[in-house]
C-alpha cells in the first residue's frame, strides 16, 4: 500500500469554536461582528485553549466578544462517570484553509447554533473586532461574509 502524504496532512490545525446567534423574532437577526484578524463579518468565536472543549470556548468566546451569557440557550455536556463527559455535537464543523502573518495553517471550527427571544443589547469587544451589529437578511448585502457562511446565514434569516 502507498501512503500519501498531502499538504492538508503537512499544515498544523487549530480548533475552534463559533456561535451562530440568531433571533426568533419576525424578522429573523444575526449577530456579526467585523473581525480585525480576518476582515470578514463572523459569529463570535475563536480559538480553543488548553484547557477547554469547543463547547466551553464557544461560551466564553461569546461572553468576552459580546457580554452575552449563551449557556442556557446551549445543551449541556453530560457527565456519564468519573472519565467521561458527553459533549453536544455542534451544527457543524469546517475545515478551514488560513495564511495569517506569514503562517499556513488550518483552523477546524465547531459552529454551534442558539436562538434568543429577541435582539438584545451587546457589547463591543474592540480589540477582536473593528465592528458588531445584528443583521436582517436583507441586510446581509454588501458585508464580506465568509463564502460557507452566506447560504447557512441565508437559511436561518429566510426562516420564520
Amino acid at each position: 500500500m502507498t501512503q500519501r502524504t498531502t499538504q492538508t496532512n503537512e499544515l498544523h490545525k487549530e480548533l475552534t469554536a463559533m456561535v451562530l446567534i440568531i433571533t426568533a423574532t419576525t424578522p429573523r437577526k444575526a449577530l456579526l461582528l467585523e473581525s480585525r484578524k480576518h476582515g470578514f463579518w463572523m459569529p463570535p468565536g475563536g480559538h480553543v485553549e488548553l484547557h477547554e472543549n469547543p463547547l466551553e470556548t464557544a461560551i466564553r468566546e461569546v461572553r468576552e466578544e459580546t457580554g452575552l451569557e449563551v449557556e442556557s440557550y446551549l445543551p449541556s455536556a453530560t457527565r456519564i462517570d468519573d472519565e467521561r463527559t458527553e459533549i453536544p455535537l455542534p451544527m457543524r464543523m469546517l475545515q478551514v484553509h488560513l495564511t495569517h502573518n506569514g503562517k499556513e495553517h488550518y483552523h477546524v471550527d465547531c459552529t454551534y447554533r442558539v436562538v434568543l427571544p429577541e435582539e438584545v443589547p451587546v457589547q463591543h469587544d474592540e480589540r477582536e473586532s473593528s465592528d458588531i451589529g445584528w443583521f436582517t437578511l436583507d441586510q446581509l448585502d454588501g458585508l464580506n461574509i465568509p463564502a460557507d457562511l452566506l447560504p447557512i446565514l441565508q437559511s436561518e434569516l429566510g426562516s420564520s
